[in-house]
């Protein structure tokens, strides 16, 4: 199995201090400050309960979006003035499409995919998907659009029933078409996922899916341009134009192994299988069901069985972790709201909160980082209310 990936440490001030204490050559143990901060470096900052169940957040243009079984409502960051939509049947999973500011929503229920304004939750479109069923994670990717003349993006659906994230493609008057799937469960190589959840694009435009399949439990990564070469054995089926496994590192093997194409425990050099147990070290995962990336690229993931998020930055590699079972039991789903130098220049840097559903508890948990939680004593601007 794989070893867990540590960035080469910065010189902070705390960790010579911690290299004095350890003595010359002795092992510093984890937790160390690491990355943008210290593991453990986010702090809980608010709590926002809901009569209803609460399923899946998002965060977009400085709002809230939550979903809850029966309703979707639009909010200010400390949940304040909600706009709402309600009379959902069972809605599950919750994505946003930025480029045309559009939210949409899956609801169990009736096999139901809707999209709705973003600025007002006014509904604009749905359609009935009965190919798909237990939808947990819903998210759009650009690649390869081209393929399809006039689309506007690609819209996923991770189905757990049927173990496949099945790819629509989306434009704003013709609404979705389906145009074959991303990844099955047919098999055990770089294209398959065998349980998936959540689904993100990270800053290269790649697909990132959660696995939470008991024997591997970590995140792959896709381009998830259609393969117009992959066309199905069975003649009656569609062609399933599936993505390809992207690689996250290089380990220069002759083969590469699964270690390159995963975040979480996998086999490296030399061996050639698909298999990662469940595991409470840093840098691996414990059933992963979701993931988020914030505006450097960091990845975030909710490691739900071990109670905590974990960071890894945009090379792959562990930057923190945070959380315990107290305040993160079960973690759902993630989202994250980037603090940016300006308002006026919007330069992004990283996520100064992050919001986790906890549904044990039926709450939204909102942590703040330290490094933000320190920008309110200098001058520069706090986040848009």
């Amino acid at each position: 199995m794989s070893r867990s990936r540590l960035p080469v440490l910065r010189c902070w001030p705390l960790l010579w201090l911690l290299l004095v204490v350890a003595g010359c050559g002795e092992k510093i143990p984890i937790p160390v400050p690491i990355g943008l901060f210290g593991v453990n470096d986010y702090s809980e900052f608010a709590n926002y309960s809901d009569p209803n169940e609460i399923r899946q957040v998002a965060v977009f243009q400085g709002r809230m979006f939550l979903l809850t079984d029966v309703s979707l409502s639009r909010r200010r960051l400390d949940f304040s003035d909600p706009i709402e939509v309600t009379g959902l049947d069972s809605a599950t999973a919750l994505g946003i499409e930025k480029e045309a500011s559009l939210v949409f929503v899956w609801e169990d229920g009736n096999n139901t995919l809707s999209w709705y304004r973003a600025l007002d939750l006014t509904q604009l479109g749905a359609t009935v998907l009965p190919g798909v069923n237990a939808v947990t994670g819903l998210a759009m990717n650009n690649a390869g659009i081209g393929q399809v003349p006039g689309a506007l993006t690609f819209v996923y659906l991770a189905d757990s029933l049927l173990n496949v994230v099945h790819r629509f493609s989306f434009d704003e008057f013709g609404g979705l078409v389906p145009y074959g799937i991303l990844c099955s469960s047919s098999g055990d190589g770089a294209r398959f996922v065998h349980l998936p959840q959540g689904l993100a694009t990270d800053l290269d435009n790649r697909f990132l899916v959660c696995e939470a399949d008991t024997g591997r439990n970590w995140i792959m990564r896709f381009d998830s341009t259609p393969d117009l070469t992959d066309l199905a054995l069975d003649p009656n089926d569609p062609d399933p134009l599936r993505g390809l496994a992207f690689p996250f590192f290089n380990s220069n093997c002759i083969t590469p192994p699964t270690s390159d194409f995963v975040l979480g425990d996998a086999p490296e050099c030399g061996q050639a299988d698909w298999v990662g147990g469940p595991s409470a070290e840093p840098g691996f995962m414990d059933g992963p069901l979701d993931v988020a990336v914030d505006g450097s690229g960091r990845m975030f993931v909710a490691d739900t069985q071990n109670h905590r998020v974990q960071v890894f930055l945009a090379g792959g590699d562990l930057d923190s972790q945070f959380g315990t079972m107290s305040d993160m039991n079960n973690l759902s789903s993630i989202a994250l709201y980037d603090f940016t130098t300006s308002l006026s220049t919007g330069d992004v840097f990283y996520a100064a909160y992050v919001y986790i559903v906890v549904p044990d508890e039926n709450v939204v948990r909102t942590f703040i980082s330290g490094e933000y939680r320190d920008t309110f004593d200098i001058d520069l601007p706090p986040p848009r209310p």
